[in-house]
């Protein structure tokens, strides 16, 4: 975490947003609704890897929320238009982006407040991507972007304990060439979870792979594998993770969240 005082780092990053008057202040222009708060999601979890008080990571984290609440509540989400930053309602990238906001607040808050995440926001928002990313075909399913936005949605329905709509999503009649792997892993992770008649196997392939990337030097992994947040990433497994072996009485138990990313051993 030394970049948090570094001239370059974290602080000038937090520094240069609020001289521009703050996270909305191009707001008007947004093309991408989904962007703003998966960005400062992943900056708020990078903080919390190493300190969650720091000031850093309530700034962040509160971005989050406002940048994702502003867009949810923009009507610009029931407006179709050639001009993406006028409308965001327009196919295929509608509800995907609905869905990747809304994803992002009900992550975002429940970190922020230390509480349990809003599974009924979750199975909607992973039918909402999954649907948009489905309405590409052909070549254009072929593509990295594509294929990880729909496993982001496998993902989602996972953290949200829905385990059933998760193996439906992945016993979709598509390929996953372009992202085999993360494909696989997940497809391991709805085996062995509650009623997926997997083996030990499944489990141990999966915590394997959660070794692999939850460390720094994972990032070179996690892109590989598609995703476009390393450290949204990680979290995202680390949930799906404590859905499978750790016995914790109120899901997610955050401590021991961040604790299994960011442990020495």
């Amino acid at each position: 975490m030394a970049d948090i005082k570094r001239g370059d780092g974290i602080g000038a990053a937090v520094a240069a947003i609020e001289k521009k008057g703050g996270p909305f202040s191009t707001w008007e222009r947004l093309a991408f609704p989904e962007g703003p708060g998966q960005r400062y999601l992943g900056s708020a979890i990078y903080i919390a890897f190493a300190d969650r008080s720091h000031e850093f990571f309530g700034k962040y984290i509160n971005w989050a929320i406002d940048a994702s609440k502003r867009a949810l509540e923009d009507p610009r989400f029931e407006i179709s238009s050639e001009n993406s930053s006028k409308g965001w309602m327009n196919s295929p990238t509608f509800p995907g982006n609905l869905g990747e906001v809304r994803a992002v607040y009900a992550i975002s808050k429940a970190i922020a407040e230390q509480s349990s995440i809003v599974e009924e926001d979750l199975k909607k928002s992973a039918s909402e991507i999954s649907e948009s990313a489905l309405l590409n075909k052909g070549r254009y399913w072929n593509d990295e972007i594509i294929q990880g936005q729909y496993l982001y949605a496998v993902r989602l329905a996972m953290i949200g304990g829905d385990w059933d709509g998760a193996r439906r999503l992945l016993s979709v009649k598509r390929k996953f060439d372009v992202l085999s792997r993360q494909f696989e892993v997940l497809l391991a992770a709805s085996r062995a979870a509650p009623e997926g008649q997997g083996e030990s196997a499944d489990l141990k392939f999966f915590e394997e792979y959660f070794e692999t990337i939850r460390r720094p030097d994972g990032k070179d992994q996690i892109y590989a594998d598609g995703a476009s947040f390393d450290t949204n990433y990680r979290l995202e497994f680390a949930l799906i993770r404590q859905r499978l072996i750790q016995d914790s009485p109120a899901f997610p138990d955050w401590g021991l969240i961040f604790e299994s990313i960011y442990r020495e051993s």
